[in-house]
């Protein structure tokens, strides 16, 4: 860690709170061999900033880093444009600068994209089980974790909810009372 170069580039990490200063400094610390923990402690930055810093330039196209630094995009945002495949990362950029997208917005477009036809899958079982069963049945998955989920049965009095009980223990209500 001794060449001076290196010092130069890490006192400047160190000093800077631009993002593309940072991101390039960072850039250029690797290739001359510098570990990205070195980085981060010798730079002052957390390890999750260094990654953060790693995967905009790693993963974003030139032209959404373009875009980024020129300032028409912030870091934020980058930073959710590099998680989306690369052939929808320009596109996606240009809609949000055009239409003013917040990164809080777009992370949710996002979420509601990739979990849309599990959505209308999940209804569509629903449905069926509801004619199969004769109850309203509505199934949902779980917004973090797409291998999760949770089932609800509505009843609209007790004598439903008997026949619920009944249909999901299989014995009447008497013997688990």
């Amino acid at each position: 860690m001794n060449n001076s170069k290196s010092i130069l580039l890490l006192t400047e990490l160190k000093q800077t709170i631009d993002h593309c200063k940072r991101m390039l400094i960072i850039a250029e610390l690797e290739e001359l061999g510098i570990k990205a923990r070195s980085i981060a402690t010798e730079g002052g930055l957390k390890g999750y900033e260094i990654r953060h810093y790693r995967r905009v330039s790693n993963c974003c196209i030139p032209e959404v880093l373009d875009l980024f630094f020129k300032a028409k995009i912030s870091f934020s945002l980058a930073k959710v444009i590099a998680s989306i495949p690369r052939d929808k990362q320009e596109k996606t950029a240009r809609d949000a600068i055009a239409k003013k997208i917040s990164v809080h917005t777009l992370r949710a477009k996002l979420a509601h994209n990739e979990n849309n036809r599990l959505n209308n899958d999940l209804a569509k079982m629903a449905n069926k089980y509801s004619e199969i069963t004769g109850l309203d049945i509505c199934i949902h998955a779980a917004t973090k974790n797409p291998k999760a989920g949770y089932w609800k049965i509505k009843y609209e009095d007790l004598d439903m909810f008997d026949i619920i009980t009944d249909r999901i223990i299989g014995k009447c209500k008497d013997d688990y009372w």
